[in-house]
């Protein structure tokens, strides 16, 4: 009787234990992916499936797929402020085929030498790409300092932005936030009109898809 008991008690515990480990894995494996990065980099909700990509992987979508492509970076304290709205409106419409670009390592960089604007770093080719595919919906990038712009002669593609693809081609860009009160530098998530009126762009944006 004690030895069947013994038995018993051995494997209630190897069942524990390997509850135990497969709990740890589920988190280790969780904690790589996309959504576990996405979610804390910008501290809002685990709950999404976004997918990160890069240049290269972004002209790909644009060429042949439906998707929402988001452009941002998480230093950025607009992105981070528009990002739980976009992911609750992804949520809401079921869209599966939603994408992350960051452009920090691709894009040129500037300086300004004895007043002279001086290019520092090319873009990598693939940006130059989307530079091309976006050209119509893109301003040129200006370079301040000291109270005087310098024009790049070079289009850019500012931060936020979003993008939606549908077969295969741009179907809708929008950059920025909404149009903001006077003397007011950042959007405010917090203001419900302007909460509300950025929802309603990127619903009218994502539901002509149909991902």
């Amino acid at each position: 009787m004690k030895k069947k008991k013994m038995i018993i008690m051995v494997i209630v515990l190897l069942i524990i234990m390997c509850g135990i480990l497969l709990g740890f894995k589920y988190n280790y494996d969780f904690k790589q992916t996309d959504n576990y990065k996405f979610g804390n980099e910008y501290h809002t909700s685990l709950n999404n499936n976004v997918k990160y990509i890069n240049t290269s992987k972004a002209l790909e979508i644009m060429h042949n797929d439906e998707a929402v492509i988001y452009i941002g970076s998480a230093t950025d304290e607009t992105c981070q402020k528009i990002v739980p709205l976009l992911i609750d409106v992804v949520n809401k419409y079921h869209i599966n085929h939603f994408y992350y670009l960051n452009l920090d390592e691709d894009v040129p960089a500037f300086d300004i030498t004895d007043q002279k604007l001086v290019k520092t770093k090319d873009g990598s080719e693939d940006y130059y790409k989307l530079l091309e595919i976006l050209d119509p919906l893109l301003k040129e990038k200006i370079i301040k300092k000291d109270g005087k712009d310098y024009k790049t002669n070079e289009k850019t593609i500012s931060i936020p932005s979003v993008i939606t693809v549908k077969n295969g081609n741009i179907d809708n860009y929008h950059e920025g936030t909404v149009t903001l009160n006077k003397d007011q530098l950042v959007f405010d998530e917090k203001n419900q009109e302007q909460r509300l009126r950025l929802i309603d762009i990127y619903s009218d944006m994502i539901t002509k898809l149909n991902v």
